[in-house]
């Protein structure tokens, strides 16, 4: 295994970032923020570079030969962080209560309209 890099770039407005020549995904809720992307063998890492704040994952679609080859690659820092506040979504409710939530089906009961959600 390689020693993990890192490497700042800022998101396009179609949510993606060039890395050795490829366009790849970071998530489009990022577009025009600088992130700093933290390259292992099997992942990327995408987080805030001033908080070290965990804002996405990815699969890493780059050999490690063309890494070694990045522009302004570093090696990395502690890994970043998962954010600590809880996460806040909103569903609307099937006419049964049913909501989906991260895949999983939540029966409310009768309820049915928009319910705020929280979760970790």
């Amino acid at each position: 295994m390689s020693t993990p890099v890192e490497v700042d770039r800022t998101v396009s407005r179609s949510g993606t970032v060039s890395l050795a020549g490829r366009i790849v995904p970071a998530a489009e809720i990022l577009n025009g923020r600088r992130v700093t992307v933290r390259i292992e063998e099997h992942i990327l890492m995408f987080f805030d570079p001033d908080t070290r704040e965990l804002l996405r994952t990815r699969p890493n679609p780059i050999g490690w030969d063309r890494v070694r080859h990045l522009r302004d690659a570093r090696p990395a820092g502690p890994p970043p962080r998962p954010s600590i506040e809880p996460i806040t979504v909103q569903r609307v409710a099937s006419n049964s209560g049913v909501i989906m939530v991260a895949g999983q089906k939540v029966a409310l009961g009768g309820a049915a309209g928009t319910l705020p959600c929280l979760g970790h």
